[in-house]
């Protein structure tokens, strides 16, 4: 029996990823958890998997071979990891770092409810501030406590920042949506688990670390062109009644966006340049998908 199988996605992120498997394989340790580690490379195209194989060769290194956004990593990583049969799948990006104890108390938690079906912890930025942390879906109100455990509240949204999660809970609403390229998949995801009845939680205790920014900096440049059609295509899906308010406050945020570049004296003119080029390409992006018919990609589990 395996008690946690990882599903942790990677882009150009060596060290970072590294610093994951090493803090998840002490904490196995430490609490005697049973833990397969696997890990999907996104074609970083760098020495990420050589690192993981001379380092953690127990690790379950997967290379993919073209960088389809973290939803395609997450899906892949998960049917894997449910070949496995584990009680748990951790989903985890590769900048973040488990604290000890903290895999513990989570595990500890879905055993003790099993009315449960994902839980995550506290994010912490890599300084030990808290870090300001989504746990709620768009228009729905924060949530209230979780009465029968006090360090815990229920939830509406569980990102794949950090989360443990029972794998039937990917067998009863599937996985992670590949028509978003990077963002929204997660919360496209949350939205079907709580529309499906699945309820999902939050331990104040737990503290990961989260080194923001830095697992996405490589690609920056897509993620900006993709995020404003990203968030209309979900808008579509789940509030399409919301598209006109969006569309606008997208536009303003485009614009705003492309007009404060001038204005940035550490950037060049060929650097400005290409961030408005980036701006016009998003604002072309988002505008084709209120149109598009964009289907969704969301696999299937079954085990």
């Amino acid at each position: 029996m395996i008690d946690i199988a990882t599903a942790i996605v990677t882009y150009r992120t060596p060290d970072l990823v590294c610093t994951l498997l090493d803090s998840v394989e002490k904490e196995a340790l430490a609490h005697s958890l049973r833990v397969v580690q696997i890990v999907v490379d996104n074609d970083s195209q760098d020495d990420t998997l050589q690192r993981i194989k001379e380092f953690y060769p127990k690790t379950r290194a997967i290379a993919n071979t073209s960088n389809q956004g973290p939803a395609a990593g997450f899906n892949l990583a998960v049917a894997k990891s449910l070949e496995l049969s584990p009680s748990y799948i951790l989903v985890a990006n590769s900048d973040t770092e488990v604290t000890p104890g903290s895999l513990l108390r989570m595990y500890e938690f879905l055993e003790r409810h099993r009315d449960i079906s994902a839980v995550t912890g506290r994010l912490y930025n890599s300084d030990g501030s808290l870090q300001k942390q989504r746990t709620s879906i768009y228009p729905i109100a924060m949530p209230k406590r979780y009465a029968p455990d006090p360090q815990a509240s229920l939830i509406s949204f569980v990102g794949t920042t950090f989360a443990l999660i029972r794998p039937e809970a990917f067998s009863r609403i599937g996985g992670y949506d590949e028509s978003y390229y990077f963002y929204n998949e997660d919360l496209d995801w949350s939205t079907r688990a709580v529309r499906a009845g699945l309820n999902m939680a939050i331990l104040h205790g737990v503290k990961i670390i989260h080194h923001c920014g830095r697992g996405r900096r490589h690609n920056v440049s897509k993620i900006t062109k993709h995020l404003y059609a990203s968030n209309i295509y979900y808008f579509k899906r789940f509030y399409p009644r919301l598209i006109p308010l969006i569309r606008v406050a997208h536009q303003y945020e485009i614009h705003h966006h492309s007009r404060r570049l001038k204005g940035v004296k550490e950037l060049s003119q060929a650097e400005i340049e290409e961030g408005q080029a980036t701006y016009e390409q998003a604002l072309r992006l988002m505008q084709a998908e209120i149109t598009a018919h964009t289907t969704p990609r969301i696999p299937s589990f079954n085990f």
